[in-house]
């Protein structure tokens, strides 16, 4: 059994949805996976556990969103979705630009620590949260999937 975190951009293109759509339920069909972990940030974090939410399956694997404060400071475009899930993780941690937003940071390594795969949505661009996400899988030794998208190279 294992567990994976799934990190992506905010910014989208339409046929981004598709590509995440088509690898959540892929990753889904793995009787292995026991969890999986979403950011709850609008955008590619909330389309991913949409997809989930939306392909009917009786035994799915566990649903866990892991915001950086509460549920109430993310975008209210995601509280829907993020209240779905079977567990919601709000870490309390303050969200300010000042500090180079070290609460997104905290809630990215806290997903990847406590999973096995991490499944990046990544455009390419080295810069920002998924690729830094992914780059600290990366040094973990964690199984990385990059799995290309638009993005914001619209």
């Amino acid at each position: 059994m294992y567990k994976a975190a799934i990190t992506a951009h905010r910014d989208l293109a339409e046929s981004d949805h598709d590509v995440i759509f088509n690898t959540m339920a892929d990753l889904l069909t793995d009787p292995d996976l026991e969890a999986i972990y979403f950011g709850g940030a609008s955008g590619g974090d909330t389309v991913a556990l949409q997809a989930c939410l939306d392909i009917t399956m009786m035994n799915r694997p566990k649903l866990i969103v892991v915001v950086p404060d509460q549920l109430t400071k993310q975008h209210p475009g995601t509280w829907w979705a993020s209240r779905q899930a079977d567990e919601l993780i709000e870490m309390g941690l303050t969200i300010q630009k000042s500090d180079g937003w070290a609460a997104y940071h905290a809630r990215d390594r806290y997903m990847v620590d406590h999973a096995d795969k991490l499944i990046a949505f990544w455009d390419g661009i080295k810069k920002g949260g998924t690729y830094n996400t992914k780059v600290y899988g990366e040094a973990l030794k964690k199984y990385v999937i990059p799995v290309s998208i638009i993005g914001r190279n619209k």
